[in-house]
C-alpha cells in the first residue's frame, strides 16, 4: 500500500464543514460593505481597459504577463455583465473563500504527514489539526 493511504487521509466530515462554515460566514461578513463600492485604486485604470471577449477570437482573449489570469477573468466577466459592479465584488467574494477552504484543507493535510497519528507527544490529533487549520485560514480570510 501507498504511504498516501498508510497517513489516513483526513476525511471530510462535521467538524471540516462546520470549519468551511465558519469561513464562509467570516468572508460574507468581511465583504458585505463591498458590493456597492466603487472601483478604486488599479481598479479605476482596469475599468476603463476592460473588454468584451469575442466568440470568433478566443486566441486574443488572453493579455501579456504579468495579471494574465486576472485580466482574462476581468474581461470575462465584463462580457458577461458588464460594469455591474456585485458582479465583480461577487466573484473575488467566491476566489478569496475557495484559496480559503484549499488553505484550510491543505494546512491539515501537510499536519498529517508531517505528523502521522502515533502515540508519540510530537503527534498532532485531529482537533489541533482542525484549529491549526482554521486560525491559519481565518487570518488569511
Amino acid at each position: 500500500m501507498s504511504e498516501f493511504h498508510e497517513l489516513g487521509s483526513p476525511r471530510l466530515n462535521v467538524s471540516h464543514l462546520t470549519a468551511l462554515g465558519f469561513l464562509t460566514v467570516v468572508l460574507l461578513a468581511a465583504y458585505a460593505n463591498t458590493f456597492t463600492a466603487p472601483f478604486v485604486f488599479d481598479g479605476l485604470a482596469l475599468e476603463a481597459r476592460l473588454r468584451n471577449l469575442a466568440l470568433a477570437e478566443p486566441t486574443g482573449w488572453l493579455r501579456q504577463p504579468p495579471r494574465t489570469v486576472g485580466y482574462f477573468t476581468f474581461d470575462l466577466q465584463h462580457t458577461l455583465h458588464g460594469n455591474w459592479l456585485p458582479g465583480f465584488h461577487a466573484v473575488n467574494l467566491l476566489i478569496h473563500l475557495a484559496a480559503a477552504w484549499l488553505l484550510y484543507w491543505a494546512v491539515i493535510q501537510s499536519l498529517a504527514i508531517v505528523f502521522p497519528r502515533t502515540d508519540t507527544a510530537a503527534s498532532v490529533n485531529q482537533q489541533q489539526a482542525w484549529s491549526i487549520g482554521l486560525t491559519a485560514a481565518t487570518i488569511f480570510a
